[in-house]
């Protein structure tokens, strides 16, 4: 959302990576949030898969997700870029990322 602030934001990517990270989720995923005005944001909901959406994503982050989670899926890990939640791409957001 453009309405977040970048803090905010980082904060999301925080608790979407701690999330998967305490529950042992390793692929692709969608954590949800809905925040308000106030820039308070609340658990939504997770997806275990990519969402229709995802070429969006990819066309944003420039990361082909389908690939990526088809490698993790082989036991490959994720290259160091994307397996910390700093950063701003919209994807790392959204999408639970081994680390």
């Amino acid at each position: 959302s453009v309405l977040l602030t970048e803090e905010t934001r980082l904060k999301m990517q925080q608790q979407a990576a701690d999330l998967c990270q305490k529950v042992g989720y390793h692929c692709a995923g969608t954590v949800e949030f809905l925040a308000d005005n106030d820039q308070n944001f609340y658990f939504l909901e997770m997806n275990t898969r990519l969402q229709v959406e995802h070429p969006v994503s990819e066309e944003v982050s420039g990361e082909d997700l389908v690939e990526l989670m088809l490698s993790v899926a082989a036991g490959n890990k994720l290259p160091e870029r994307l397996r910390h939640a700093e950063g701003s791409e919209e994807f790392k957001t959204k999408r639970c990322w081994p680390v």
